[in-house]
């Protein structure tokens, strides 16, 4: 379920404190989960992330101009263009469609699968700068046509980019449920925060008090594992400034803390691929991923469908 929020200034306006007085109330550091890197499967092997351009075959038309960008969030965009007539489905020639959603990996980590998406080809296999569309069953296209199922890479991540990729998971609000490594169970106090684009803003609650401030997106250094997450920081948060129980405000400070932490965000999909289908939305089963400038998972969130 998706749900817009707006931050109220006059609720919060004056009552703040900033992020790192918050920290240093923090005895040491819970250990994180490491992301898993396997050298062998094009996820973690490849330079994956981009944008992949060509033409693929259509039935009814004469081809389908197509642009699919994945970003290291695991988010895509898919612009699709009729060539030819109108097609048996409505689709009139020149006539741009532009789908976004989140993309899930498969278990052998060669191919994606873009979710959310009800027809067409949604599976592709990753190459070295290439991605060969997969059929209905996720196996390679043989014979004299295969050349036509094939998109090159025609672009790196832009700025752009990276906004779209946000504009995916923004306006849903993401409830805590792992923080370093340790589960957090549903309750009143569950910490969660919603990312707004325009402008680039993040509020939310803390387990005591409400917080915002605004986010940065990308990074001038290079990452150690390629394309594996989305360069994320947070900048100026602060919040509200109620006194609750000494352990609400212990957990708090310990969210706060993390959030100062956060180098990398992705998405991930929880549910098996041979149990998705094609009418679940890209954010039944996702988990939004922060992870800090060790490339260690230090939470996870999940779509509160309540909110």
């Amino acid at each position: 379920m998706k749900r817009w929020f707006s931050i109220s200034g006059k609720m919060w306006m004056t009552l703040f404190v900033l992020l790192g007085c918050c920290a240093c109330s923090v005895v040491g550091e819970k250990r994180a989960t490491p992301i898993a890197v396997d050298s062998h499967i094009s996820m973690s092997a490849l330079d994956w992330a981009g944008s992949y351009s060509g033409t693929l075959p259509c039935a009814d038309c004469i081809g389908i101009e197509t642009v699919l960008t994945l970003t290291p969030a695991r988010t895509y965009e898919l612009r699709h263009r009729y060539m030819g007539g109108k097609t048996s489905a409505g689709q009139t020639a020149g006539e741009e469609f532009i789908y976004t959603g989140v993309f899930a990996w498969s278990s052998d980590g060669h191919s994606v699968e873009l979710l959310g998406i009800e027809g067409g080809r949604t599976q592709f296999q990753v190459g070295e700068h290439i991605l060969f569309a997969l059929d209905q069953a996720g196996a390679r296209i043989e014979g004299a046509l295969a050349e036509r199922y094939i998109l090159t890479r025609s672009a790196d991540i832009r700025a752009k980019d990276m906004i779209v990729a946000v504009s995916v998971f923004a306006g849903t609000a993401w409830r805590l449920v792992e923080l370093d490594g340790e589960p957090f169970a549903p309750q009143e106090s569950a910490a969660w925060l919603v990312f707004e684009t325009d402008p680039a803003r993040v509020s939310g609650f803390s387990g005591c008090n409400r917080f915002f401030g605004a986010y940065q997106l990308g990074s001038d250094s290079q990452q150690q594992v390629a394309a594996t997450a989305l360069p994320l920081r947070f900048d100026a948060l602060g919040t509200t400034m109620m006194a609750c129980p000494p352990a609400a405000m212990e957990y708090e400070a310990e969210f706060l803390a993390m959030l100062a932490r956060v180098a990398d965000v992705y998405i991930e999909s929880t549910i098996e691929p041979e149990k998705k289908t094609k009418r679940q939305k890209w954010w039944d089963g996702s988990v939004l991923v922060f992870v800090d400038s060790a490339h260690r998972v230090i939470a996870r969130f999940d779509v509160d469908a309540e909110m």
